[in-house]
């Protein structure tokens, strides 16, 4: 019972503190059309919002599902950017069918998000042949 007091808490708190982010960069919705991983969880194509996850102080975001089935907060590292790009992008590393949720960039901000690379993304790279990962990146919008 006390476990479930202090998910309900902490989400409360969260929710509390949201609406802080838009000051900084604003959630950026992003239609994926294939399956990805973040955080060694496996989401499903869809429509996402990514965005900060309202914690103050933390480097921690959450990308959601637009029908809030599928969620997971992440952790990243701030970036400066070579240039203030025009549009919003979401990229990934794609190891044949396989994609890893790489880098964010939002539109008119100098800097982005960048992730480090996952456990599983870092075993698959050893057996990738040597290869680099492609890099696909995708638009996303507010």
């Amino acid at each position: 019972m006390r476990v479930k007091w202090l998910v309900t808490s902490l989400m409360l708190a969260v929710l509390a503190v949201a609406p802080g982010f838009a000051q900084t960069a604003p959630a950026l919705r992003v239609s994926l059309p294939f399956e990805f991983t973040v955080n060694n969880t496996t989401m499903p194509a869809g429509e996402y919002w990514i965005g900060d996850s309202g914690l103050p102080g933390a480097s921690l975001l959450a990308i959601r599902s637009s029908d809030s089935q599928h969620s997971v907060f992440f952790t990243a590292s701030a970036v400066v950017l070579s240039a203030t790009p025009d549009q919003s992008t979401v990229a990934f590393d794609r190891y044949g069918g396989r994609y890893f949720l790489r880098s964010i960039s939002w539109a008119s901000h100098d800097s982005g998000a960048e992730l480090a690379m996952s456990k599983t993304e870092k075993e698959l790279s050893k057996t990738a042949s040597a290869r680099r990962p492609e890099q696909v990146t995708l638009m996303a919008s507010r």
